[in-house]
């Protein structure tokens, strides 16, 4: 009688715990590929960005120059020096820091003209575009850094819920103004790397409750004896 039992339940609990690792299989799937759309939307930020600061800097045409002055050693760091239209000012930033002239750009534009959020949208949504991953909803928030502050923004004035956010990406040499995307992300546009996942667990769960089902056609048979 004991044996009787006991196979039932020691099958019961095999088939449970088979269901439950495939459920945790999903949701690690799920959470990976939220984690890489997230990565995109990150990449096509800096992309945006970048670009959008080119052609504020094109429509300045010669009011600011930037350069580097020639290096007096073969140290990491060099003294950038910087003149605009009112003031020039000195940098040190290391020799090899791509990102040293366009946030010394960023830092300088921020007093008399800063990112333009909404270029910065449709700059972003092109950049998804590019990569085959058309954002239909979407929008940017330049921030104030020190003050904790959204400066300029073109989303809904109510708060939106499901967006999925982008990292602030810091935009000037002195770490004061950054900028973050927020993106309505369709669920299916999420799952469609898992679709593959998604019908292997389909059929092991359809799997697993046939087991169910026949555990319980055997302790049922087993209990009429």
């Amino acid at each position: 009688m004991k044996q009787k039992i006991y196979v039932p339940v020691f099958g019961l609990t095999v088939v449970l715990a088979f269901l439950i690792s495939d459920l945790v299989w999903l949701n690690d799937g799920y959470r990976s590929a939220v984690s890489s759309y997230r990565q995109t939307i990150n990449q096509s930020l800096v992309q945006a960005k970048d670009v959008e600061l080119r052609m504020r800097i094109l429509s300045l045409g010669e009011k600011y120059t930037t350069w580097y002055t020639p290096p007096v050693d073969t140290s990491a760091f060099v003294i950038k020096t910087v003149q605009t239209p009112d003031t020039i000012f000195k940098v040190r930033v290391r020799k090899d820091d791509p990102t040293a002239t366009p946030k010394i750009q960023q830092y300088i534009l921020s007093e008399f003209l800063p990112l333009n959020v909404t270029h910065a949208d449709s700059l972003f949504k092109q950049a998804m575009l590019e990569k085959l991953l058309p954002v239909k909803e979407s929008y940017a928030e330049y921030l104030d850094l020190k003050k904790n502050i959204v400066l300029a923004g073109n989303g809904p004035e109510t708060e939106s819920s499901g967006y999925l956010e982008s990292d602030i990406d810091t935009l000037d040499i002195l770490k004061t103004i950054g900028v973050k995307i927020y993106v309505n992300v369709p669920v299916t546009e999420i799952i469609k790397p898992l679709i593959p996942q998604l019908i292997i667990s389909a059929m092991l769960i359809i799997l697993a409750l046939g087991c169910l089902f026949m555990l319980y056609q055997t302790v049922t048979a087993n209990n009429k004896r």
